[in-house]
């Protein structure tokens, strides 16, 4: 049994434990008025995508789009209670499969932040290194463009900037990254007809460098992969240009991603994890 299998087992299990002791329902009841869960996904499974959004219409969670989050930072409009704010990274071809029609099922806003470049190559291959690890043809990973278009003419669907290539903005120099950001974010809006004013940071790197470059371009938000709630009521105030997000594994079993959706993994399971690491070798 490899390590990650061992590990998804485990949160599994772990999951269920927390579900019927009463805990998940608990900390259901007692999510903060005005705070925002951040759920975001790269590949999800079918099965777990569906039973996630399921099973948080089932417990009256709100879900809104990237345009109503802006509105609540910016103070335009009100916090929604429970609600929930879902982000897909990389344009993955199989969310045309196993995501897009539980969007449509349940009209639930979501968006797409993607790396234009993959999207233009006929090869389709999001990361360039898996071309220099094998001879064999790979499947084309990413969507096509006229697939990223189509799905752009959904209501439910926002189409968000992730770069062209999908690089680490921390890592580029200024001119690498005002092409970086200038001209995926000139082809997403020539491709959606519309203008595109979101923006994920690819391995959710980001420094005050980046967020300068994506305001001199126009973008008025910003997507992290800082495990965090959204908190609009915090004293502090919201930077739009690092809004938390939680990166669920596209492998993960529901009874996990539950605990993980509510913020009850990260809150209650994270002290006793570190416990158990402590006495045992368990792969957390």
């Amino acid at each position: 049994m490899t390590r990650r299998i061992l590990r998804e087992f485990i949160g599994a299990f772990v999951g269920q434990v927390l579900d019927r002791i009463g805990l998940v329902n608990k900390t259901i009841k007692n999510i903060p008025p005005g705070d925002i869960l951040p759920l975001a996904f790269h590949n999800p499974r079918k099965r777990l995508f569906s039973n996630l959004i399921e099973w948080l219409i089932i417990n009256d969670f709100t879900f809104i789009s990237t345009d109503r989050l802006s509105d609540i930072i910016e103070k335009k409009s009100l916090p929604t209670e429970k609600a929930v704010w879902i982000t897909l990274d990389d344009g993955w071809r199989e969310n045309l499969d196993n995501v897009i029609p539980s969007i449509i099922k349940y009209s639930i806003p979501v968006t797409f932040f993607i790396p234009t470049e993959p999207i233009e190559n006929d090869d389709g291959i999001l990361w360039e290194s898996l071309k220099n690890r094998t001879d064999k043809q790979i499947a084309r990973q990413a969507m096509t463009l006229s697939e990223v278009k189509d799905i752009s003419k959904l209501f439910q669907v926002t189409i968000g900037c992730h770069t062209k290539n999908h690089v680490d903005t921390t890592k580029c120099s200024d001119s690498e990254l005002e092409r970086e950001i200038s001209e995926s974010r000139s082809k997403l809006s020539e491709w959606v007809g519309r203008e595109v004013k979101y923006f994920a940071y690819p391995y959710g790197a980001f420094n005050e460098r980046g967020k300068t470059i994506l305001q001199r371009y126009g973008f008025t938000l910003a997507a992290t992969t800082q495990h965090s709630i959204i908190k609009t009521q915090s004293v502090q105030k919201l930077d739009p240009f690092q809004i938390p997000r939680y990166i669920f594994s596209d492998t993960m079993y529901f009874s996990e991603a539950k605990c993980h959706a509510i913020w009850l993994w990260q809150s209650r399971v994270k002290t006793l994890k570190t416990k158990i690491k402590e006495h045992t070798r368990i792969p957390w």
